[in-house]
């Protein structure tokens, strides 16, 4: 008997192909070949699946990395500028701000973006209009420093804290309820009635630069830069990395009509910088790698339609900054 399952009653036909040669080597040998290739191929799609899976995560992975880089320097910088922009002029301190004066020595002082820059108090912040303004001296190109596009903003402010000494050559201001006046260190205070206070002058000049930490860097990383005014005797003006990833700024500014509207004007179409009630910021970020089949889109900033042409993942930030400036 061939038939090996004794629980079993096989009809004779089986009980004969059972008996035949080689059934039992059948029965035994395992899987096919064509059974052993096909579950080859469903383990290689599993893999291939999984494989793409892993890279689409590690690609997302990467890519909100780099969003989240841009955006939280953009934010900082939109953050720094609008809060400069409110402490920039004199004004808040004085209770007619025309009254302030400057001093001959203070006005001749050239700090480095040219003389009097620095001390022009009264008038808190300027702007020029997609063009640099100090090219040919404190902003001329140089190894740490490389004016690359967009609007120059010049803010000048009083120190947010009293001094009680004051550094050689360097720009203060002794303001009373009714008076002021801006003087360099060593020169003899005036006394006006008091109280009054005295105040380091401040000056900074906000810019776009070509890189974040030095021009040979590769790829080039833009960044929102400013020159400050450096503290203690005789002050020059030294570049201060602000933020990267800010590849474009731009400006607005707003000023009241006779109607009592407000009326948003670019840095070239403002005659009183004095007038200025409010500001209107664009900040382009950019991330700092390209990536593999983006492609740029053209960005519309005030009076400026930017199209890089690259890459390079962007956004837009725009914020409204009220100010105090008369």
């Amino acid at each position: 008997m061939c038939w090996s399952r004794p629980s079993a009653n096989p009809s004779p036909e089986r009980r004969r192909a059972a008996c035949r040669p080689g059934a039992r080597a059948r029965r035994a040998r395992g899987l096919s070949l064509i059974e052993l290739m096909i579950g080859i191929v469903i383990g290689l799609v599993l893999i291939t699946f999984m494989i793409r899976g892993f890279a689409a995560s590690s690609g997302n992975s990467a890519v909100n990395s780099l969003v989240s880089e841009y955006q939280t320097n953009g934010r900082y910088a939109q953050e720094t500028l609008s809060r400069e922009i409110r402490h920039a002029a004199l004004s808040p301190l004085l209770w007619d701000a025309s009254q302030i004066e400057v001093t001959p020595a203070a006005a001749a002082r050239n700090f480095g973006c040219g003389a009097g820059v620095t001390t022009l108090v009264r008038q808190g912040l300027a702007a020029s209009n997609d063009s640099n303004p100090y090219s040919g001296n404190c902003l001329a190109a140089a190894s740490d420093r490389q004016y690359a596009r967009g609007d120059v903003l010049t803010l000048r402010r009083l120190g947010s804290s009293t001094t009680a000494s004051f550094s050689s050559n360097a720009p203060y201001a002794r303001t009373s309820y009714a008076a002021g006046r801006i003087f360099l260190g060593g020169e003899t205070p005036p006394t006006p009635l008091p109280p009054f206070f005295d105040y380091p002058a401040l000056s900074d000049v906000y810019f776009i630069n070509e890189f974040t930490n030095s021009p040979t860097e590769s790829p080039k990383v833009p960044a929102l830069y400013r020159l400050t005014l450096s503290a203690g005797a005789n002050p020059v003006m030294v570049p201060e990395l602000v933020a990267s990833n800010v590849e474009h700024l731009q400006l607005q500014f707003g000023v009241v009509d006779g109607s009592g509207n407000v009326r948003y004007f670019n840095p070239d179409g403002v005659t009183d910088w004095t007038a200025v009630t409010s500001v209107r910021l664009w900040l382009l970020l950019r991330a700092s790698e390209p990536e593999a089949g983006m492609t740029s889109d053209s960005y519309t900033m005030a009076d400026v339609t930017y199209t890089p042409g690259d890459r390079f993942r962007r956004l837009v930030l725009t914020s409204t900054i009220q100010v105090r400036n008369r």
